[in-house]
């Protein structure tokens, strides 16, 4: 591979990385945190997310295609990667090889939540309203005396919203939006409090469909 196609491939990478796949992640979360109010407020922003014209053509442009090019030129990175964390074990190289396993378990996870919700409502007709019921009854049963699927749930948050944070972080380095020693460690602190508070709403939302947990007086958010 040619040095300036591997540069375009790395800055495309980046990019999709961004502009659709972050900006979905955040929105997903938001939607999720609708079911701190309870079901019926989860199930209205459901809905409104059913509404939006173009929505199939959004899907597939904005979100599947930039997640097929984002997860096979990422999956192609990991494997071509030779981090030597036994010589060099700093911070960055360290996050370096947590970024490319985030990326491989957060896909993972990601094409297994797809087939629980959008998978089945495609091809099998499950209802967007019937998508609270049936997280409720996955990340609620449990399998000697633990929820295995709320468990692998949370897993697949904070692996997500990691390497959300991460990549957002050596986004911005990457294209120059922050320069100095001093610039890019406020980005570090920001990224990092934003990745965390979309991993908190996560969790809680996790908590919420295998309990019925709800945080009182926030509806009026929703």
């Amino acid at each position: 591979m040619s040095v300036q196609r591997a540069f375009l491939l790395r800055r495309l990478h980046s990019l999709s990385g961004v502009v659709p796949l972050s900006a979905f992640f955040a929105e997903h979360m938001w939607t999720n945190a609708a079911s701190l109010a309870g079901d019926r407020a989860f199930d209205k922003a459901v809905a409104d997310l059913q509404r939006i014209p173009g929505l199939w053509f959004l899907e597939m442009f904005g979100i599947l295609l930039p997640l097929l090019f984002h997860a096979s030129y990422g999956i192609w990175v990991a494997v071509n990667a030779r981090p030597d964390l036994r010589h060099y074990a700093y911070p960055r190289h360290w996050a370096y090889v947590l970024q490319r396993a985030t990326g491989i378990s957060t896909l993972l996870f990601v094409l297994w939540h797809l087939w629980e919700l959008r998978v089945q409502k495609a091809f099998f007709g499950m209802r967007p309203d019937y998508f609270s019921t049936e997280l409720a009854d996955r990340l609620g049963a449990l399998s000697f005396g633990i929820p295995w699927f709320s468990v692998l749930y949370i897993a697949g948050v904070l692996s997500a919203a990691y390497h959300f944070a991460n990549g957002l972080w050596g986004f911005a380095c990457a294209w120059g939006l922050v320069v100095s020693r001093a610039a890019q460690q406020r980005a570090l602190v920001f990224c990092g409090a934003l990745g965390a508070s979309f991993a908190t709403l996560g969790v809680l939302s996790v908590l919420h469909f295998a309990t019925g947990w709800t945080i009182p007086g926030i509806a009026a958010h929703f």
